[in-house]
């Protein structure tokens, strides 16, 4: 059983004048257990209003989410998805409610009622999957968008959710701090098993990816691997671009070598140059 389906599902609002704004519409989907999937697309597209129907923080209007097999609209399910689902924000200040990054991680576990001894286990944990045992008893304020970022994933993590979502999480980083967060999103995965989510508008970060998802005008239009969705000549059309070595691989490829594309990463680059040249 896929551990997130969407089944028809649509979400509407009215904006400040009472139009009503589609949001998403007739969107279908399933995501296993254990992917890391990337949801791209350009402003407007629904990958917010998609990621806050996957915990709960917003129920359909039409159709059925259900995570780990319980509806979302369903009160008594309700605690359960909040526990499995776990969601990291833009801008990490919002998230910290402590001014010592131990406590910081621990207010999670206990508002969820964890036995003392088990959020001092699951601390440790959470501090070093992301790299910050040093930081224990740091103020979190003090520290860099990257290692306050990193804080703000231990604090998900010590709940010990099955999914992560990442909303734009990287966006308000240096490059230094983006490394930081995706070298932990990586870890999650491949080490800890976690499903994530990633909502970015960054190609480069999305070719990490097992899977990508492209959101347009509230449905999705493409589904599938990097090397699917990177090949692909239409990402125009949905206000978006290849990645930066990509692009340059195809370039070159318009320019007369014949580079094996699509090449999603430097290290793949510049193998393919060696080989041809």
């Amino acid at each position: 059983m896929p551990i997130i389906k969407l089944e028809n599902v649509g979400f509407s609002y009215k904006d400040y004048d009472g139009r009503v704004i589609e949001a998403l519409k007739n969107l279908s989907l399933e995501i296993e257990a254990g992917l890391f999937v990337a949801v791209l697309g350009r402003n407007g597209s629904g990958k917010s209003t998609f990621a806050k129907l996957l915990n709960a923080l917003l129920v359909p209007t039409e159709g059925k989410v259900y995570v780990k097999g319980y509806d979302t609209t369903d009160p008594d399910g309700l605690f359960d998805i909040r526990k499995s689902v776990g969601m990291v924000f833009q801008n990490p200040d919002n998230q910290m409610v402590a001014s010592i990054v131990e406590d910081d991680i621990a207010f999670g576990p206990e508002n969820i009622g964890v036995p003392r001894e088990e959020i001092k286990t699951r601390v440790d944990w959470a501090l070093k999957t992301v790299g910050m045992e040093e930081y224990r008893n740091a103020a979190p304020f003090k520290m860099s968008g990257g290692q306050k970022q990193r804080v703000a994933i231990a604090g998900i993590l010590a709940i010990k959710p099955d999914v992560v979502i990442f909303d734009e999480s990287t966006s308000m980083l240096d490059p230094a701090g983006r490394n930081e967060v995706m070298a932990v999103i990586k870890r999650l995965v491949k080490e800890e098993g976690i499903t994530v989510i990633f909502i970015t508008h960054d190609m480069n970060e999305a070719v990490e990816a097992d899977r990508i998802i492209v959101l347009d005008g509230g449905a999705a239009v493409m589904d599938g691997a990097p090397r699917e969705i990177f090949k692909d000549e239409g990402l125009d059309a949905y206000g978006l671009k290849l990645p930066t070595v990509s692009y340059i691989a195809k370039r070159l490829k318009e320019g007369g070598m014949p580079v094996d594309g699509p090449v999603m990463t430097p290290d793949a680059l510049a193998e393919e140059l060696c080989r041809l040249l």
